[in-house]
């Protein structure tokens, strides 16, 4: 398996980390009701919340990355050019989830812009 592959499951797992965040507060506070999960989501308190939105951007963010994945690896990317790429954006959007709990907005601003253009580059890198 090509190891820009595994950016690509970092890209899978990454939303479950504010995912987890937002939950344990639900569990903490009693909110959370197996029968409708996201009924309670507007009762999160910041950072809680902020977790919330953090994930739902990234499952956004999931699917441009895994098209432009698959794009890439079809049109015979180069690999080795692919995988620094493919971990920068994973390093972004870590810190982007990061910047958006902790309510560091500039941060936040700076490593979604960031990570768009690493999405760009790595669909310059399909297209060269």
């Amino acid at each position: 398996m090509l190891p820009d592959y595994w950016t690509v499951f970092a890209a899978v797992v990454l939303p479950y980390a504010p995912y987890l965040v937002a939950s344990a507060e639900k569990t903490r506070r009693g909110l959370y009701d197996p029968a409708n999960p996201r009924a309670s989501d507007g009762a999160l308190e910041a950072p809680s919340r902020r977790a919330r939105f953090a994930e739902t951007n990234s499952w956004e963010a999931l699917a441009s990355y895994a098209a432009i994945s698959w794009i890439a690896h079809a049109a015979g990317a180069d690999p080795a050019l692919l995988f620094p790429i493919g971990v920068a954006w994973v390093l972004a959007r870590a810190l982007y989830i990061t910047a958006y709990v902790a309510g560091w907005g500039r941060t936040r601003i700076a490593m979604w812009s960031l990570s768009v253009v690493l999405l760009l580059a790595r669909m310059g890198v399909a297209v060269w």
